[in-house]
């Protein structure tokens, strides 16, 4: 963050480093104390009037040099020498100082915690899984406490081996205590301990350790989240209590043991493979016990992902084992909240939104300190249009984790899609400023600046400051903003070599199809639209009201030359459109896919009709898009076209 700022923030700093604020103060309060002994001494001196007025002038005369000389000179314990240039002033201390300036001061809750990711002693793969499903577990349950603040998993997963102090970390993510612990298995032993450490006093609020067979893991867990509550003294109510001593999820170890591969799958593999990987863990899981009511949920939940994410497998069959599995996890635990949120999703994905709401609801009941629940709520009100309902929940749950970079960003980018972008630059700023490391602030900032700007260059210069990464999640979401500075750039040879890294991760790639349009390679173009022929004509045989798979497949036929059927399934689009009113991101990336089929086989107007009903409605799609897609440069001389791009 601290490179990004404005012109107006470097302005700033740089006016505090070169001491002209105390410059000024020190001079104005020294011209006050002449000023006043000038009237008192000279009129008895038997000077002139006007020798008071001169004083005043001279004064005033003074002060402008004053500043410039404090701003070019510095006093040092050498003498007075010449201020060095921001870029050789130290890092450290310009990172200092804007950290004074940028980081907001958020009070504490004395009953906030974050749970350290737990360490392996025997450092094995199988136990560092084990760690990670048993920081989660740990989390679930206090996230059930109402009375509490529970930093979420993704927040507390970069401190993974991390060597900075408990202050350190309390302080970056605003809480109070932390608890961090380790692991130790054998065999069918377990060996787990466990402390809870203030932040401020770095006194032991609690520590224990627990050394049991491995099956009495959920009763550890349990235990654990009772003392925390306790030593942070909040009161249980009877249903949290109930909540935190459920049942075992299950008594087989074995199947346990998938169902936490499935957890890591989840968590680490943001690909399509991944995903599968982990449903299959979680299936596993649930063929080992079929009882196993929580593993039922989970891999329903990750079916309906799969299903949901375009270009992964968006077919009924998919549909189909999601809905299989959730009738089971339904039939164990009607009440669970991982049952009721794999419900509301599917409900969701088929376009029963009343259903969703309620059960999404319910869960948020069950857990009031989880926030994944509550920017799903939002998420579906913003597809639905209720803008007023998205952002109430929104806040709500950044209100909820200030200092959690997912609801900051996620908040950012709605207040972006509303067109506000002075909310959105200071909540996508702050979600940097916390999360410095995170890679997703850097490529939602640099969508931000194209959607709101058209800054390409901004952005661009955004993503060259992303840190090192290497895990799949990090190298996929910044693909986005890559491919369109390089598309809105006219580099069509980047935006191939970033459209096949995103292949990668797709069984097809629009993206590198639009790609070898605008670069002219129509003999590639035509391969690639030709696989996605043939995969969106699979789609639409099993489900003809899939709003994604018509436009696709429309833009698909229009640059195979295809105008006849490219307009037959931009038609159903329309439709469907007409009737769904779709806000969602994917809606809105539907109908552009539909402006750019109607350019690519001449029909102007429709284009254009469908481009003003985008830019006019709230959404991510801007003025800017328009002027720089390389698509539309066809329309350029076309008046109406004009009108839009003013």
């Amino acid at each position: 963050m601290s490179d990004n700022r404005s012109g107006i923030g470097h302005f700033y700093i740089e006016l505090r480093r070169r001491k002209v604020f105390r410059v000024a103060a020190v001079y104005m309060g020294s011209a006050f104390v002449l000023l006043e002994a000038s009237e008192m001494v000279l009129p008895r001196l038997a000077l002139p009037d006007w020798s008071v007025t001169l004083v005043m002038v001279l004064l005033g005369l003074g002060f402008p040099v004053a500043l410039i000389f404090s701003w070019i000179f510095d006093r040092t314990p050498d003498g007075v020498v010449k201020t060095t240039a921001q870029s050789e002033f130290s890092k450290s201390q310009l990172d200092e100082t804007t950290r004074e300036l940028e980081t907001p001061r958020i009070a504490i809750n004395p009953k906030s915690i974050a749970v350290l990711p737990f360490t392996s002693i025997n450092k094995s793969e199988g136990d560092e899984i084990l760690c990670d499903g048993i920081t989660e577990n740990i989390l679930t349950h206090l996230a059930k406490i109402g009375g509490m603040k529970v930093v979420s998993r993704t927040s507390i997963m970069q401190y993974k081996h991390t060597t900075k102090t408990i202050k350190e970390i309390g302080n970056e993510l605003g809480v109070a205590s932390i608890l961090e612990g380790s692991v130790q298995r054998s065999g069918d032993r377990i060996r787990i301990t466990g402390q809870l450490i203030s932040c401020e006093s770095d006194e032991h609020l609690w520590a224990d350790s627990y050394d049991k067979d491995y099956e009495d893991i959920f009763e550890i867990q349990s235990d654990v989240a009772q003392h925390i509550a306790s030593a942070l003294q909040t009161t249980l109510s009877p249903d949290e209590q109930k909540l935190i001593k459920e049942e075992k999820p299950t008594t087989n170890m074995e199947a346990y043991d998938f169902y936490l591969k499935g957890l890591y799958h989840w968590h680490t593999s943001y690909t399509k493979d991944g995903n599968q990987k982990s449903a299959e863990n979680f299936e596993k899981a649930a063929e080992l016990d079929p009882n196993f009511a929580i593993a039922y949920a989970r891999a329903a939940f990750v079916h309906i992902v799969l299903y949901a994410v375009p270009m992964w497998d968006r077919t009924p069959e998919r549909l189909s084992q999601a809905k299989k599995v959730l009738d089971r996890a339904l039939a164990l635990a009607p009440n669970h909240p991982e049952s009721l949120r794999a419900s509301a999703m599917y409900a969701q994905v088929i376009g029963d939104l009343e259903k969703a709401t309620q059960e999404y609801e319910k869960a948020f009941e069950l857990l009031p300190n989880d926030y994944d629940t509550p920017l799903l709520i939002a998420a579906m009100y913003q597809q639905m249009g209720d803008m007023d309902k998205a952002e109430e929940y929104y806040v709500k749950t950044y209100e909820m984790s200030p200092r959690e970079v997912d609801p900051a960003i996620k908040l950012g980018r709605f207040y972006g899609f509303m067109g506000n972008y002075e909310k959105s630059e200071h909540y996508l700023g702050l979600a940097m400023t916390y999360h410095p490391s995170n890679v997703a602030c850097y490529s939602y900032s640099a969508l931000h600046q194209i959607n709101a700007y058209g800054n390409t260059e901004k952005a661009r210069e955004i993503i060259d400051q992303v840190p090192a990464v290497g895990d799949n999640l990090s190298s996929e979401i910044l693909l986005y903003p890559k491919y369109y500075i390089a598309m809105y750039e006219r580099a069509f040879g980047d935006a191939i070599d970033v459209a096949r890294q995103h292949k990668k991760h797709h069984p097809g790639s629009t993206f590198l199809g639009l790609a070898y349009y605008s670069a002219d390679k129509m003999d590639m173009m035509k391969t690639e639209f030709t696989f996605l022929k043939t995969y969106y004509d699979d789609l639409i045989k099993s489900d003809s009201e899939d709003v994604q798979s018509q436009t696709g497949l429309g833009l698909t036929l229009a640059a195979l030359g295809n105008k006849k059927g490219a307009l037959s399934h931009c038609q159903k689009a329309e439709t469907l459109f007409a009737d769904s009113k779709d806000m969602s991101y994917s809606g809105q990336l539907a109908q552009m896919n539909l402006a750019r089929a109607y350019t690519i086989i001449g029909e102007y107007e429709k284009a254009i009709q469908t481009l003003d009903t985008l830019v006019k409605n709230p959404g991510h799609t801007t003025v800017w898009d328009l002027k720089l897609d390389p698509i539309f440069d066809v329309l350029r001389e076309v008046p109406r076209f004009k009108e839009l791009t003013v």
